[in-house]
This record gives structure tokens, C-alpha cells and sequence, in this order.
């Protein structure tokens, strides 16, 4: 894994120190990232069996386990609805959506427009062709097939 990190890496000449710092801060906010999560797993855990044992005090096993799961359920659900207001989603857009220039097949005559519009899917696609044409003997000849019978069908 090291020697592939190094091969992309040497394959961007002029930012390789800024690449490889990019990464590695990346690298170690996903890594705090994991921690910290783990760590409030674990003390919401902690928690919930202390609101067990409170509510073992005032009711019967049964309801303080009925009541400390349906608290913690209650957390969940106002975390994601937390969650959901701040990205937007109840937000009604009074905007109408532009139909797309072939509404059957949903294809766009510019590719370039595909580009712009999909940046990351356009970047993932292109690696994974690259990848499979560079593998294979036969990956170029039936990619290139493959594209001009999507051009020929849904590009005109």
C-alpha cells in the first residue's frame, strides 16, 4: 500500500509536498475522527446503563430498560433531525427544475457540460476506465466499442 501511496505521489512532480501534506492531515483527521467517535460510543453507552440504573431505582427492570432504550432512541432521532435541518432538507425550493435537453434520455449533448456538472463522478469514472484499460489486453478495444455505440445511440 506504501509503494502505491509513493507512485502517486512521484506521479505529481511540482505539489508533491503539498500533496503529501494534504494527505496526511486528511489521514490524521479521519483518524481523530474514528477515535472520538468510538470514544462517544462508548460514554453514550455509559449513559444509557446510568439512566438504567436511576430508573431501576423508581420502576420495575422491565420499565427502566423500556424507558433508558426509548430515551436513547429519542437522542438518535433528534440527532438526525438536527442533522437534517442544518443540510437543508425540509427546505421547500419554490424553484422550477430545468427539464433536461433530451428529457427521454437523459443524455446531454455536451460531454464537457457532464464534466462540469458531475466533477467527482466524472474523476471516478475516468480513474476506473484508466484502470481497467491499462490492466487488460482486450479493455481498450471493447471500451472504445462500448462508447461508440453510446454515442450512436443516445448522442445524436
Amino acid at each position: 500500500m506504501k509503494d502505491i501511496i509513493n507512485i502517486i505521489l512521484s506521479s505529481v512532480k511540482p505539489d508533491y509536498r503539498a500533496l503529501r501534506s494534504i494527505l496526511f492531515r486528511a489521514l490524521v483527521v479521519l483518524l481523530v475522527l474514528c477515535v472520538s467517535s468510538v470514544i462517544a460510543v462508548i460514554g453514550l453507552g455509559f449513559f444509557v446503563w446510568s439512566l438504567y440504573l436511576y430508573l431501576e431505582t423508581l420502576f420495575s427492570p422491565y420499565w427502566a430498560a423500556l424507558l433508558s432504550g426509548a430515551g436513547a432512541i429519542a437522542l438518535a432521532a433528534a440527532i438526525v433531525l438536527v442533522a437534517l435541518l442544518f443540510t437543508g432538507f425540509f427546505k421547500k425550493s419554490g424553484r422550477v427544475k430545468p427539464k433536461p435537453e433530451h428529457a427521454g434520455t437523459g443524455f446531454s449533448s455536451d460531454p464537457m457540460g457532464l464534466v462540469y456538472k458531475y466533477p467527482l463522478e466524472s474523476g471516478l469514472t475516468a480513474a476506473i476506465a484508466g484502470f481497467i484499460v491499462g490492466s487488460s489486453a482486450d479493455a481498450p478495444k471493447t471500451l472504445t466499442e462500448f462508447m461508440t455505440l453510446l454515442k450512436e445511440s443516445g448522442l445524436k
